[in-house]
């Protein structure tokens, strides 16, 4: 697989970008088929992660990681997502959500306690689904009652990214004091005290666990709330739109890495005597693929900036939209792609087969495509996003 260009969202890391390809295409690209036949990660991939310091973008030099900035995570999810989108995840939940939740809320004991060990070794994962609060997150049945120095935490989760290999797990439940509820994020320091239920079969991303989680009358002591009882909403809030940002990329990735291939195809794959780009109808596709992924990146690279710049409101709205148009490009392209390839597409044989399975979560996750265009038309019919 020859990919022609590194990620198009950071241009002061493009160093960065180059590594982070030339370890998707050494490390990762050969373990794909397996991967996704067996629907797991391979062992020897995630020790490779974590040497490669991928899994510590943001974690600052002096508790191990590489100190650098959300962008370069950005990249680095948009490169890995060219080969596989599933381990693309693994890393970007790992970086974004659960680093990210760290470096910005985690206590000075809290950062040296945990980040060390999420640069070195231990896979981090975010859990809030449950099976009556997809969608709908802040409806959690997953209560926390006080208990001496801590709490008793009871409930179930469902799909929760990365449970399978996470040995540190940030988790939601609802607080219960006073006959009030206050939504609060909990760090789970200790995965044998979950019960971690087989990984679903799914479609596509098949290399990234998705898995329930039981909770039966967990301990778990004050100091290792994030952020204060109650800060779960707001916590929630700022983490999955950085997380839409992270999808964003993902889709970006896939949708790049299809284009590459379709195109390369198209200009050695000969019929009537010529290679089939010479003809008007390869011609419109390639030229509607390659402008809705420069569409893509522009709202991407606008997100990024927005962040950057501190205004959330904006940033909100922007990542929203870009989640919600990479998505629907990624499928897009994804099918073309296979049509353009034919045959050669369409068989189990073809990583482009297995792109275009990949392709449909991204309108799913992190906030459905309908959820998306709600939250967009309130912002900008300058309604509250909470209504």
């Amino acid at each position: 697989m020859r990919i022609v260009s590194h990620s198009s969202v950071c241009v002061s890391c493009a160093e960065f970008a180059k590594e982070i390809s030339d370890f998707s295409i050494q490390e990762i690209l050969p373990l794909v088929s397996e991967m996704d036949k067996k629907a797991e990660i391979d062992i020897r991939l995630v020790k490779s992660l974590f040497r490669s310091k991928i899994m510590s973008i943001e974690i600052p030099i002096e508790y191990g990681g590489l100190g650098y900035s959300f962008t370069h995570t950005i990249a680095a999810i948009e490169e890995i997502s060219k080969v596989d989108p599933g381990i693309a995840v693994f890393v970007d939940v790992h970086n974004t959500l659960v680093i990210g939740a760290i470096n910005k809320w985690g206590t000075d004991l809290q950062k040296q306690l945990y980040l060390p060990k999420l640069a070195t070794n231990v896979v981090g994962a975010f859990s809030l689904t449950e099976h009556h609060a997809g969608s709908d997150a802040y409806s959690l049945s997953c209560e926390a009652r006080k208990h001496g120095d801590g709490y008793i935490i009871s409930g179930k989760k469902h799909w929760t990214t990365n449970a399978r290999e996470a040995g540190l797990f940030i988790l939601l439940a609802n607080v219960i004091e006073d006959s009030c509820s206050y939504l609060t994020a909990f760090i789970i320091d200790d995965a044998q005290s979950l019960k971690i239920l087989p990984s679903a079969d799914k479609m596509g991303i098949r290399a990234s666990s998705t898995c329930d989680i039981e909770i039966d009358n967990l301990f778990v002591p004050k100091k290792n709330i994030l952020g204060g009882v109650g800060s779960g909403k707001r916590i929630i809030l700022e983490l999955l739109t950085d997380g839409r940002v992270g999808i964003a990329a993902q889709m970006l990735g896939l949708a790049r890495g299809v284009f590459h291939m379709a195109n390369e195809y198209a200009q050695t794959r000969k019929q009537f005597g010529k290679v089939i780009a010479n003809y008007q109808g390869i011609h419109f596709e390639l030229a509607r693929m390659a402008t809705r992924i420069e569409a893509t990146q522009g709202l991407l690279e606008k997100a990024i900036k927005l962040k950057s710049d501190g205004d959330f409101i904006k940033y909100f709205k922007i990542a929203c939209m870009a989640k919600l148009y990479s998505s629907e490009t990624a499928e897009y392209i994804a099918s073309k792609g296979i049509e353009i390839l034919g045959g050669e597409g369409y068989m189990k044989t073809s990583l482009l087969e297995k792109m275009y399975r990949d392709a449909k979560i991204g309108t799913i996750y992190e906030g459905t495509s309908n959820i998306l265009l709600k939250t967009i038309a309130k912002l900008i019919l300058k309604t509250k996003i909470s209504d």
